[in-house]
């Protein structure tokens, strides 16, 4: 067992579900904005906009298992995630109906309750340690004759909420004798007072008393009157717009805003596979949902992401021609380095409608520009991706602890951030799960502490949760041991199948043999090399062939039972080892030295040695193991006892486990364990072949699964056939369990060079839509060749 993993801790990750189709949702995507900005990791939160039928479309469904969220808020009138069938292939911690959203968030970052987000301590907007990079702040406002500049402004730049403590505090002072016209502050005013016109002071940016009337902050359209020009978002000019773009979105930014305050806590990025592109700029005559959740999702995967309308592009396509070639040509991306060679550097792209229109300005400006050859157009559907891998705050090694199922860690948890939730990921190998909610149970029965007791219908959720790459995720507040239990693979697949539906899983009759040649062999990549190498391959395939009378050895026992066993001479024969021609020479000294690979199946008790002895009294013949031979032998069926009556033959053959599972066929299945097994970067188990229970109409039914492990956390399921067919209405069965069980992967293995016609194209059929891993694996996989030993 590891004792030690690495425990990485990070804020609670969200997908904010929409309708884009509401023409109310504007002002529900302001609010989440906000709530983003008031916490830690806000930046890396996602948008999940729901179809016309209220459903995850096929897209964003594995955007969202890519994404990999720890809670999902809902949109209004939601109480769970359409289709049904998707939600069993995440695992977050809850999902959250929008009339609860307060008990997880809030607007301010100074406004911290128990079960919130995690916060920063103290107001820290990104800072630059490095002096030859000039920083400065930008806040985002609005303007009537600029709608849709103006919504960009907000989604590029965040907002938040003038506290609720800052009324609190006007509260606490008209107690005292009122107020009339000082303005308290929080944090959005500390943030806005740094770029505030001369005549203008932090006061005015608060909850203010006047004539006893409570004045509400300024909103975007006053802040447009109240903060200094240069430090607003540009709502026009197409050059200047892509310029505070990527200024704000470099990882050592030039330009500060809100939704910066929210990253500041982790320099180190990841990405775990290739992005299209690096650049993209959104087209559209206006800045609707679409445009919005697409800004925001790309720049959370760290790509550069600008909006501009038809109208700004075509007027400045030349001057925003020459910006792009110059910024593309610069230091932008060889500066940070990040980012793996993409198949485009830039990317313009719009709604399918509009295509052709945008076509016609890029052939335009292809005709001005010289080398744009990875600049390229692709449609909003094609930005559907998620490949970043989130920061985290904080990482280290850290010792578990483990008394039989019992495990414990201790944390390291980051000083300073106050209040609100962490979640720790424990990247244990010896703990890797499949991604099943079910499983949360075996881990831990505890849930995190009721957030709003207040609330009438309070939110309640289990501390852990299994992350798409099969580790434990634990949500905690405080510096504490976490304490969770490691659960058996026996526990895990159980668990699995009832939650399924079925009614119990059992080993099957021939489980027992599987397991004890295992054992005899001392492990399973061990019983695979018997199994599938030269010479005991060929050796076991003799000794257990009871049928072919004319194969060397002899036919022990009666018809129902024989036996195959072999003598001497026969044994290093099977082994391919030469025997002398003269009789003499072979019994002498030097050849009738056990081979090694007998000694070896001997010391495991795989292979037996003994005698075929005949009784004097009853005549019954019969097989007696060395042990039970001595000066004299007791019949088995008369139970006389009585001396050798000649001098009988040292005779080997299997034991009876390994000839019975041999006979069954247990070689294919324990070779394609072993061939999952060598696949295993972290963690292997696996039980041996099972029978799987469910009822139907009020009658029991079961059926047989050859393969049963769980591969880096993955559940794999298969059938293992010494043929090379499998029935229609055995594979059905399978196509039923990849259904309703949903494994990660299923397994069809065969001895035989290739699968039957009809069989694979049942193979094929079943991945144009399993969702998991399908692995095929032949005698080439199954037995490979040996090296050459004398190369």
């Amino acid at each position: 067992m590891q004792p030690f993993a690495v425990a990485s801790v990070y804020p609670r990750s969200i997908a904010w579900i929409i309708r884009p189709n509401d023409p109310n949702e504007w002002d529900r995507f302001e609010q989440i904005i906000k709530y983003n900005c008031a916490m830690v990791g806000g930046y890396f939160n996602v948008i999940i906009p729901l179809s016309g039928k209220d459903e995850i479309s096929e897209k964003y469904q594995q955007f969202m298992i890519n994404f990999d969220p720890d809670l999902i808020v809902l949109a209004p009138d939601m109480d769970t995630i359409q289709p049904e069938s998707f939600l069993r292939r995440i695992c977050p911690f809850a999902l959250i109906p929008w009339d609860s959203v307060s008990q997880i968030a809030a607007y301010n970052p100074w406004d911290i309750k128990s079960g919130t987000n995690a916060t920063l301590r103290e107001l820290k907007e990104s800072r630059i340690d490095d002096d030859s990079i000039s920083t400065f702040y930008i806040a985002a406002v609005a303007k009537e004759e600029y709608p849709d500049a103006s919504r960009l402004a907000l989604v590029a730049c965040g907002d938040i909420e003038s506290g609720e403590a800052s009324l609190r505090h006007i509260d606490k002072l008209m107690l005292k004798g009122g107020i009339t016209t000082n303005g308290c502050t929080g944090y959005r005013e500390s943030f806005l007072g740094e770029i505030l016109e001369s005549k203008y002071k932090p006061s005015d940016l608060g909850h203010k008393m006047q004539n006893g009337d409570l004045i509400s902050p300024p909103d975007r359209y006053k802040l447009a009157d109240i903060i200094c020009d240069g430090n607003q978002f540009p709502l026009t000019d197409a050059v200047k717009i892509l310029s505070t773009c990527c200024r704000m979105q470099t990882r050592r930014p030039q330009i500060i805003s809100f939704i910066r305050s929210t990253i500041d806590y982790s320099g180190r990025y990841f990405y775990d596979i290739k992005v299209p592109c690096n650049m993209v700029i959104l087209v559209s005559d206006s800045f609707g949902l679409d445009e919005a959740v697409l800004f925001w999702n790309l720049r959370a995967n760290e790509i550069y992401v600008i909006w501009l309308s038809f109208k700004d592009l075509e007027e400045g396509m030349e001057n925003v021609g020459n910006w792009l070639g110059d910024l593309l040509l610069g230091s932008l991306y060889v500066d940070h380095g990040r980012f793996r060679p993409p198949d485009l550097d830039l990317a313009f792209s719009s709604r399918n409608e509009d295509i052709e229109r945008l076509n016609n300005i890029f052939e335009k400006i292809k005709r001005k520009k010289r080398e744009i050859s990875h600049w390229g157009i692709l449609t909003y559907e094609e930005l559907v991706f998620y490949s970043f891998i989130k920061p985290h705050v904080k990482s280290e090694h850290v010792l578990v602890a483990r008394d039989s199922s019992k495990c414990m860690f201790l944390p390291n948890m980051p000083s300073e951030m106050i209040g609100g939730i962490f979640t720790i990921t424990l990247e244990w190998e010896d703990l890797m799960l499949p991604q099943k909610a079910d499983l949360i149970k075996l881990i831990s029965s505890e849930n995190v502490e009721v957030y709003d007791r207040e609330s009438e219908d309070p939110i309640e959720m289990p501390s852990f949760r299994i992350t798409k790459n099969n580790f434990i995720r634990v949500q905690t507040k405080k510096v504490s041991r976490i304490k969770f239990n490691k659960p058996l693979v026996d526990e895990i697949i159980k668990t699995s199948f009832l939650s399924s539906g079925f009614s119990r899983i059992e080993r099957s009759s021939s489980a027992k043999y599987h397991t004890d040649f295992i054992n005899r062999a001392g492990s399973l990549e061990e019983a695979a090399r018997y199994l599938a190498t030269s010479p005991y391959r060929e050796f076991f395939e003799l000794l257990s062939d009871n049928r072919n009378e004319n194969r060397p050895g002899w036919l022990l026992g009666k018809d129902s039972d024989k036996r195959r066993a072999l003598h001497h001479y026969h044994l290093r024969e099977s082994l391919g080892i030469t025997n002398p021609p003269e009789t003499k020479t072979y019994v002498d000294k030097v050849s009738d030295l056990i081979p090694d690979e007998i000694i070896e199946l001997l010391e495991k008790r795989i292979l037996e040695r003994g005698f075929e002895l005949k009784c004097k009294s009853c005549s019954f013949k019969s097989w007696y193991p060395a042990e039970y031979v001595g000066q004299t032998f007791e019949c088995t069926r008369c139970y006389q006892s009585q001396v050798l009556g000649r001098n009988p033959l040292w005779l080997y053959k299997l034991s009876e486990v390994t000839f019975q599972g041999l006979t069954s066929n247990m070689d294919i299945p324990l070779l394609a364990l072993n061939y999952l097994r060598k696949m295993a970067r972290h963690d292997f188990e696996w039980i041996p072949d099972s029978d799987v229970y469910w009822t139907n109409d009020e009658e029991e039914n079961n059926r047989n699964i050859d393969i049963l492990c769980i591969l880096d956390g993955k559940l794999f399921i298969g059938e293992a056939k010494s043929n090379d067919e499998i029935p229609d209405n055995q594979f059905s069965f399978y196509d039923d369990l990849c259904k309703s069980f949903e494994p990660d992967g299923i397994v069809f293995a065969t001895s035989k060079s290739e699968w039957k016609q009809g069989t694979k194209n049942r193979i094929e059929k079943l991945r144009e839509w399993f969702k998991g891993e399908v692995i095929e694996l032949t005698s080439k996989e199954l037995y490979p060749s040996q090296p050459n030993e004398n190369a």
